[in-house]
C-alpha cells in the first residue's frame, strides 16, 4: 500500500483537490443528492483531453460497478457532460457507466481485489497517458478498496472480468 500513496502523492492543481475530497466524503455519506453535485463538479474540470475530474469520475464509476458503490448518482451527474467536456472524455465516461475501461484500470481494480499483484498494476495505470492513469486511480480510491468488505470478484454480476 506503501508504493499505491507514494505514487499519489503528488499534489492535485488547487481547483481539484477540494473538489475530489468533497466527492470521497459525499461517496461514504450515502446521500445521493451530495454524490451528484460533488460528481457534476468535477466534469470538465483540470487539464487535458480527459480532464483531470473526468478521468476521477472515471474511476470513481469503475470502483462503484465493480464494487457495488453509488452508480446511479454518479451516473445522473453526467447527464450533460457532452456539453461541459470535450467529446472524447464524455465518451470515456459513458463508457466507465457501463463498466468499461482500459486494460491497465481493469488491471488496478483486479490486483486491489486481491487477484493480481498491486505494484505492476498500478505501474502500468499511472503510465497511461500525462496524468489520466493517476486520477483514474485517485476515482478508483475514492470509493475505497471493498465497500462493505466486498471485493469485485466476490460479485457474480462483476462486469471486468
Amino acid at each position: 500500500m506503501t508504493v499505491l500513496l507514494d505514487a499519489l502523492a503528488h499534489p492535485l492543481p488547487p481547483p481539484l483537490a477540494p473538489r475530489l475530497t468533497d466527492l470521497r466524503h459525499a461517496l461514504h455519506t450515502d446521500d445521493a443528492s451530495e454524490v451528484r453535485r460533488t460528481a457534476r463538479a468535477l466534469v470538465g474540470l483540470g487539464p487535458g483531453l480527459t480532464p483531470s475530474g473526468d478521468d476521477i469520475l472515471c474511476g470513481a464509476l469503475l470502483a462503484s460497478r465493480a464494487w457495488g458503490g453509488p452508480l446511479t448518482p454518479l451516473s445522473e451527474a453526467l447527464a450533460d457532460a457532452s456539453l461541459r467536456t470535450p467529446l472524447l472524455s464524455a465518451a470515456l465516461l459513458r463508457h466507465a457507466v457501463r463498466g468499461e475501461c482500459v486494460p491497465q484500470a481493469h488491471a488496478f481494480l483486479r490486483a486491489l481485489s486481491g487477484d493480481g499483484a498491486l505494484e505492476p498494476a498500478l505501474r502500468e495505470l499511472l503510465a497511461v497517458g500525462h496524468h489520466s492513469g493517476g486520477d483514474l486511480a485517485r476515482g478508483v480510491l475514492a470509493v475505497g478498496l471493498g465497500r462493505a468488505g466486498a471485493t469485485p470478484l466476490d460479485r457474480d454480476d462483476y462486469p471486468l472480468k
